[in-house]
């Protein structure tokens, strides 16, 4: 994780994730995503959110089937 800030704007601030694989997507904007060619077996998926923190679950990839996980990161409350 790479946090980037803007030296003039406080409010200003980015976090670069960095992955050594392939499998990693941001959802659309319905919320869902896909991530292609996952090879079979049992895998952790991970939900991550800068302000909310990450949300796992397992799923198991069976050779040439499509798998669905949900996963749920709770929305925050705005700040008053």
């Amino acid at each position: 994780m790479v946090k980037v800030f803007c030296h003039i704007h406080a409010q200003m601030s980015a976090i670069v994730r960095v992955f050594d694989h392939p499998w990693f997507v941001t959802p659309a904007d319905d919320h869902t995503f896909v991530l292609d060619a996952v090879p079979p077996g049992t895998h952790t998926v991970v939900a991550w959110h800068e302000r909310i923190g990450e949300q796992r679950a397992k799923v198991v990839i069976a050779a040439g089937e499509t798998a669905t996980v949900d996963l749920t990161l709770p929305v925050l409350e705005a700040e008053q």
